[in-house]
C-alpha cells in the first residue's frame, strides 16, 4: 500500500477516528487507538469499539491499494514533525517520509475490534435529497427518520449539553428536532431546525462524543425508537448502539 497526502489532512482524519471526549458520567475517553487504513478507490480510515463505528474518507492519491492497522497516537507523534505532502509506504513495517524525513513504524497486526469493523454491511454515501434507504443490522432494517443538518449545529448542541455532565444525549423528533441531555436538576434542551426532515416520529439514546467526527458539512442522522444511530456526511460515516438504561 502506498499513497500521497497532505499531513494535516492525514492528522485530521486519525485524529477525528480517536473520537475523543466525553462519554457516559462525561468520562473523557476514546474508541481504540487504532486505526485500519483501507487504499483502494480512495482512503479509508476506520475505527471502532464494541458499540461504535467510524469512518473518514481521506482525499489523497492512492499509488497502490492495500490494508493496514495503525497505532494512532504512535502515528501521530511523527506527522507532527512533519509539513505538506507526504508519503506513506506500507510492506513489512510502516514507512513516513516528507521531504528530508522519514520515520518507521510497526505494523500492528490487526485491529483490536476488525470484528465490528467487518460487521458493517453498507458502503455509506451521503445522500442530499434524502430519497435512497438507509439500513442498519444484519437483518438490514430501514430506518424510518432522517433528519439533515449543518455539522456545526450538531456540534453546538451537543457540546451545550456535555455542559450538563451526564454523557448522556437524547435526539428527537416529533414535529420538531430537539437534542437534550439531563441530570438531576439540571437540563439543557435545544429545538434545531434541519435542513430537511423525514419520516416518523423517534427517539434515541446515545453516550458518545459523536459531533467529534464531523466538520464544516451536512450531516444526515438516521435513527428510529431505541436502535442504533447513524450519521453520514460527504466525506464520513459513524454508528452507534443506542443507549441502554442503566449503561
Amino acid at each position: 500500500m502506498r499513497f500521497i497526502v497532505e499531513q494535516k489532512t492525514l492528522m485530521s482524519a486519525l485524529e477525528r477516528a480517536l473520537l475523543k471526549g466525553k462519554y457516559l458520567d462525561s468520562k473523557n475517553s476514546q474508541l481504540s487507538n487504532y486505526a485500519e487504513l483501507r487504499a483502494g478507490e480512495s482512503l479509508k480510515v476506520m475505527n471502532a469499539d464494541n458499540a461504535t463505528i467510524v469512518c473518514v474518507n481521506v482525499e489523497c492519491e492512492i499509488q497502490s491499494a492495500g490494508e493496514s492497522v495503525v497505532e494512532i497516537d504512535k502515528m501521530l507523534k511523527y506527522l507532527k514533525t512533519m509539513s505538506g505532502e507526504i508519503t506513506v509506504e506500507v510492506d513489512d513495517v510502516i514507512k513516513i517520509v516528507s521531504g528530508g524525513k522519514k520515520a518507521t513504524l510497526p505494523r500492528v497486526v490487526i485491529h483490536p475490534n476488525l470484528a465490528v469493523i467487518e460487521s458493517l454491511n453498507n458502503d455509506f454515501e451521503f445522500d442530499e435529497n434524502l430519497t435512497e434507504t438507509v439500513t442498519f443490522g444484519k437483518k438490514n432494517r430501514k430506518y424510518e427518520t432522517v433528519i439533515q443538518l449543518n455539522a456545526s449545529s450538531l456540534y453546538n448542541s451537543l457540546t451545550a449539553c456535555e455542559l450538563v455532565g451526564s454523557g448522556v444525549y437524547r435526539l428527537d423528533y416529533n414535529e420538531e428536532f430537539q437534542i437534550s441531555s439531563h441530570a438531576g436538576n439540571e437540563n439543557y434542551t435545544e429545538s434545531i431546525e434541519p435542513i430537511n426532515a423525514v419520516g416518523e416520529p423517534a427517539t434515541v439514546e446515545i453516550t458518545a462524543p459523536v459531533h467529534k467526527l464531523f466538520k464544516n458539512e451536512i450531516v444526515n442522522i438516521y435513527f428510529n425508537d431505541d436502535v442504533p444511530m447513524t450519521i453520514i456526511s460527504e466525506n464520513s460515516f459513524l454508528i452507534r448502539a443506542p443507549r441502554v438504561e442503566g449503561n
